[in-house]
């Protein structure tokens, strides 16, 4: 009777010890204990959450690059317009020669700023605006991806500088004289010089070809701005879905401290129960034994 008595004391001591055990790791870490759907849901949502980070960061990391770029853009579009203003203004014959020599030196210094914007103009040591950019492919998520081609804008890019022309049926050198006893025909080759405000006629040429960079600044703008508008959608919304995430991980791991204060109290009471009957019934036993001694 007594070792039977005894035992059940054990039993719920040892029963009382490992729940307080269990209810103060739990307490320690701040967290519930899962069933293993729970925890399974938990794994997944936690793995879609650094995949969304992960291609958040690189749309935020793309649309910065954009940004860089659009921003370059825009300096050079600011040198073009203001070197189409001096080539407005060269188109007049009225202006002598000595205001003129000064209205080329003023263009000439003016040019040579689109080579510093862009030698700097670039983004994590990528140079964006040269023309050796090439494309970038955004991955936002498995079955989805952007592609980012930025379009060279160099001098030669915008037909300000020096550059090769290939003649195209319409081109108004078409049928003239090609300085080799011939005409030229479409698919030929010619080299056209850099734009100078030198001259009423290589002003006007300057004010048609600079008015040629302008519209391709700006439809290289309107590209990138396109695409960083969706960049910033897209970012908006991987924020909202990793937010949402978050609170549904928060909801399954939400941990009821008063609760477990309270578990932690009542299996603490249980244990000193336990211990106090395994106390008795060695008293008791130790009385009998005495008794029965006598």
């Amino acid at each position: 009777m007594l070792n039977s008595v005894a035992n059940r004391a054990y039993q719920n001591y040892k029963a009382t010890t490992a729940e307080i055990q269990e209810t103060m790791q739990l307490l320690a870490d701040g967290k519930p204990k899962l069933n293993p759907t729970d925890k399974s849901r938990v794994n997944k949502m936690n793995s879609r959450i650094r995949t969304l980070r992960t291609a958040n960061l690189n749309v935020k990391e793309s649309l910065n690059l954009l940004r860089s770029a659009d921003s370059g853009i825009g300096s050079i579009r600011s040198v073009v317009s203001k070197l189409r203003g001096i080539a407005q203004e060269s188109q007049s014959e009225e202006i002598s020669a000595e205001e003129r020599a000064d209205l080329q030196m003023e263009y000439e210094t003016l040019y040579k700023e689109i080579d510093f914007i862009l030698d700097n103009t670039e983004y994590d040591g990528v140079k964006l605006l040269d023309g050796t950019f090439g494309t970038k492919n955004v991955v936002i998520d498995s079955d989805d991806s952007v592609e980012i081609d930025i379009d060279s804008l160099t001098e030669e890019a915008l037909q300000i500088g020096a550059y090769t022309k290939t003649l195209e049926i319409g081109d108004p050198e078409i049928g003239q004289d090609d300085g080799n006893g011939g005409v030229y025909a479409p698919g030929d080759s010619i080299s056209i010089v850099k734009t100078s405000v030198d001259s009423v006629e290589n002003a006007q040429d300057a004010v048609e070809r600079l008015d040629f960079a302008l519209g391709k600044l700006d439809d290289e703008s309107v590209k990138l701005n396109s695409k960083a508008q969706r960049f910033e959608f897209t970012t908006d919304h991987l924020t909202n879905m990793v937010g949402m995430l978050e609170e549904s991980v928060d909801t399954i791991e939400d941990f009821d401290e008063a609760r477990e204060m309270s578990r932690l109290a009542q299996a603490q009471i249980r244990q000193q129960s336990a211990i106090a009957m395994m106390v008795q019934a060695q008293q008791l036993s130790q009385t009998i034994h005495q008794l029965l001694n006598q």
